[in-house]
């Protein structure tokens, strides 16, 4: 018989049997009832005379036939559907993608440039471009962006960029894009690039990622000439860093079969280069989570089920694991718990949970604990409480503020390191510090007046980040650099309204190797205020609104190397610099510090005064006052510095850039505009 058509063909039901029609593979399963009862369900119709007019049907055309079938009184009504072609094996993609177009260059440097282009298009689909320096080929990014580094200064390259597509089809070179470097930057005769060394990468990427979760890293760069360029080397479609301040962007898809890997390059405003690899596995193993609304009986700190408080949370998993805490108020002190958790992270998309500790405070137990994304309140004396032999510490995008001080002259702030063992690689990073109470307000303890705290109070501190964070509000200055820190970097923070002024940098052992740059401080730096020697201090690109003060430390035979440089000082009615004279046990004088001020250890050079006061140099202790004219000529001082009205743009509305008319404009040692901003417009 003809197979079936897509005409409806009628089968006669006149038995009672069931006649059993099976799709082919056994997919579905028809019995079909009598054609008598499907007419005792309501149907009409003449059943013979269906019958009599419908081909018979064998049971191997059923099985060959996808069926749809309607009942129609004692028949059987069988659509069939069209048959389906067999699949044709698919041609090879022989077509290459076009080529790349609209090379340009930018972030050119005397030893790297970053090269950029448009997407280019394909049938299936760009999977990498492969970007050639003079014929070589030098690397093949997914993105359509590439850094190239290791070049010679003021040299022309030529530049190409071909497409790949998954079947390694590749496009044509596009036309070439010629680019110099620039000149070699020489830093200014006796300044070093840096007193840190060169430039190091010393933070640490988390190495698990959540499927479909934000993951938040930043680069934590030390050394080098600031400011750096961040770029991406390699990595996934999606992966993305802010040029400017090394922030990576990246959404981890719902799976991914082997870690992720993605290298992140640094580089300096000479040139140099370092980079970093993160290997990042995408698994929801070693993560958990609270909420308010969760429950630390029934919850089982998934996603889902999450549990309630952080004291709970923090007794679960194990050292390197992740708890993100949800959005919402949370009250109540929690600690860290050896062994456990490690990492206290603010959920990606969540308002900013808010943690009032009612007067507690916190003790990281182990290395590698990261703290991020929370606003933390109600601390009482040292709100996280450093001790041991931690390193690698992270706290990033906090928000901390009420700390209340039951303690006298020890030490009260947010992040306290005892004096204990070192503490390498700690980054502080994108915090907001404030109202920390020292002043003999009664309030929750605090009962003396001793202004002895700051947002951080350090001993033993190594290699330290402190960027970008803001500061105020603190009974004491707002940072203590306190004890034999060494190799640290102060890098754009604002520091406003504390007490005790911006920084200090006290030296109570020992103290080398430290970068205050490009900083807007309300308030004086004071170097070397207590026993010990203090060298290799750069202070430079800072706009401040006061002194720096040379306490007597200065003076000892082994302190040596102050650097001032680059900077905007608005000292008001009162000295740029001041030098604060010591005396001996018999009470008499000790010049030392006015003396090593005054000598080839201080370079000061390339920065603006903005004061109408009538000395530049002197203060205490019967020092030696010096006017603008007798610091240059007599001590050599300030060669290239100006004296005269900074200009800043509206300091009452927090605007502390130089007006294009300032005399601060491309008149530092680096070309760039004093102080710690760029001019306005």
């Amino acid at each position: 018989m003809p197979l079936l058509t897509e005409q409806t063909m009628a089968i006669a039901m006149t038995t009672p049997p069931m006649h059993e029609l099976r799709r082919r593979s056994g997919r579905v399963l028809l019995l079909v009832a009598l054609a008598a009862t499907l007419a005792s369900c309501g149907g009409g119709g003449d059943a013979a005379g269906d019958a009599a007019t419908a081909a018979p049907v064998s049971k191997q055309h059923l099985a060959d036939t996808d069926l749809s079938i309607q009942p129609k009184a004692s028949v059987l009504h069988i659509f069939r559907k069209p048959a389906r072609a067999p699949a044709r094996p698919s041609a090879p993609d022989t077509t290459a993608p076009s080529v790349p177009a609209g090379l340009a260059a930018s972030n050119v440097a005397s030893t790297s440039l970053t090269v950029s282009w448009t997407a280019s298009t394909d049938n299936v689909g760009v999977v990498a471009y492969k970007v050639y320096r003079d014929g070589t080929l030098v690397g093949s990014p997914s993105a359509t962006h590439f850094t190239l580094t290791g070049l010679t200064a003021s040299t022309s390259y030529a530049i190409t960029v071909k497409a790949v597509d998954a079947a390694a089809n590749a496009s044509a070179a596009s036309a070439a894009l010629n680019a110099s470097t620039a000149s070699a930057v020489v830093p200014a005769s006796g300044y070093p690039v840096s007193v840190i060394g060169p430039v190091e990468i010393i933070s640490w990427a988390p190495a698990t990622a959540y499927p479909g979760v934000p993951y938040r890293y930043r680069v934590g760069v030390i050394g080098g000439q600031a400011p750096y360029t961040y770029s991406v080397v390699t990595a996934p479609s999606g992966v993305t860093i802010a040029a400017g301040t090394g922030e990576l962007s990246w959404t981890a898809p719902a799976s991914a079969a082997s870690p992720v890997s993605i290298t992140l390059r640094a580089t300096d405003s000479l040139g140099s280069a370092v980079d970093q690899t993160l290997s990042v596995q995408v698994t929801s193993s070693g993560f958990y989570f609270v909420s308010p609304s969760g429950n630390d009986s029934t919850g089982t700190g998934t996603l889902a089920s999450p549990w309630k408080t952080i004291a709970h949370a923090l007794t679960k998993g194990a050292t390197g694991d992740t708890l993100y805490v949800r959005g919402g108020s949370y009250t109540g002190g929690f600690d860290f718990v050896a062994g456990k958790i490690t990492r206290l992270v603010g959920y990606p998309g969540d308002a900013m949970p808010a943690i009032n500790l009612n007067f507690t405070n916190i003790n990281p137990r182990s290395s590698h604990t990261w703290v991020e994304g929370l606003e933390i309140f109600n601390f009482s004396h040292h709100g996280f409480h450093v001790d041991g032999s931690q390193s690698d510490l992270v706290f990033r995008r906090n928000h901390m503020h009420h700390l209340y001080d039951p303690s006298q002259s020890e030490n009260p702030s947010f992040i306290f390191f005892a004096d204990n063992q070192y503490y390498d690689r700690i980054i502080i990073q994108d915090n907001i510090f404030h109202d920390l109470f020292d002043r003999g307000s009664g309030l929750h303890g605090d009962t003396t007046a001793n202004f002895h705290g700051g947002a951080s109070i350090m001993y033993n501190v190594r290699s330290a980040l402190v960027e970008n964070n803001e500061v105020w509000g603190i009974d004491g200055p707002c940072f203590k650099d306190k004890d034999n820190g060494q190799r640290n970097t102060f890098r754009g923070n604002y520091f406003h309204d504390c007490a005790s002024g911006a920084i200090h940098l006290a030296s109570q052992y020992t103290q080398d190797r430290i970068e205050v740059s490009w900083n807007v401080l309300i308030g004086g730096i004071s170097i070397g205020q207590q026993p010990g020697y203090i060298r290799d201090i750069d202070i430079r690109h800072n706009t401040l609104l006061g002194s720096i003060d040379f306490g007597c430390v200065v003076g000892d035979p082994d302190s040596k190397n102050f650097i001032v440089r680059d900077n905007i000082l608005i000292p008001d009615n009162s000295f740029a610099y001041a030098s604060i004279n010591c005396k001996f046990p018999d009470n008499s004088l000790d010049l030392s510090s006015q003396n090593k001020t005054l000598s080839a250890e201080g370079r000061f050079d390339y920065n603006l005064i903005d004061s109408s006061y009538a000395y530049v140099f002197g203060y205490g202790w019967y020092a030696t006052n010096l006017d603008w004219s007798a610091w240059r000529t007599t001590y050599s001082k300030d060669a290239h510095s100006k004296k005269t009205a900074a200009q800043l743009t509206n300091v009452s509305l927090k605007d502390y850039r130089p007006k294009a008319t300032s005399a601060a404009c491309g008149a530092a040692s680096d070309g760039r505009a004093m102080g710690a901003l760029a001019c306005a417009p």
